[in-house]
């Protein structure tokens, strides 16, 4: 089984959340929590398979992250919590992200876990 690196980039009221779906899950390994901007430059080295990017980031603009994300050559899969609906589901989409999961809903976090996990199984078959 191929264990996928994480990192998030969310704040920390949101941060105990997220570590309890990705640590009991064996599929998933944590291997970084970007709470600061300056944090960001950490990420290309570190190269997660995933990056949980929190739109309510106060002092990472999400959007900016994002970009930057998406730019990489090995760019790692995007999901983006937010509380948004529709249109702006759809900007994050176009911005790049792979899954949107709902703050107000654990579940879909975890379903976006798992979608992303089932493709890098299906790519590596």
């Amino acid at each position: 089984m191929q264990r996928l690196s994480i990192a998030t980039i969310s704040i920390a009221s949101r941060r105990a959340m997220l570590h309890s779906l990705i640590n009991p899950n064996p599929t998933y390994e944590l291997i970084a929590d970007i709470t600061h901007a300056e944090a960001l430059q950490l990420l290309p080295n570190l190269q997660p398979d995933i990056v949980v990017l929190d739109a309510a980031m106060l002092n990472i603009n999400p959007l900016v992250a994002l970009k930057s994300l998406a730019q990489w050559p090995n760019r790692p899969a995007i999901i983006v919590l937010t509380s948004a609906v529709g249109y702006e589901q759809r900007l994050w989409h176009d911005l790049g992200a792979q899954a949107i999961a709902r703050l107000e809903q654990p579940e879909t976090i975890e379903q976006a876990l798992a979608q992303i996990a089932h493709q890098a199984q299906l790519q590596a078959a």
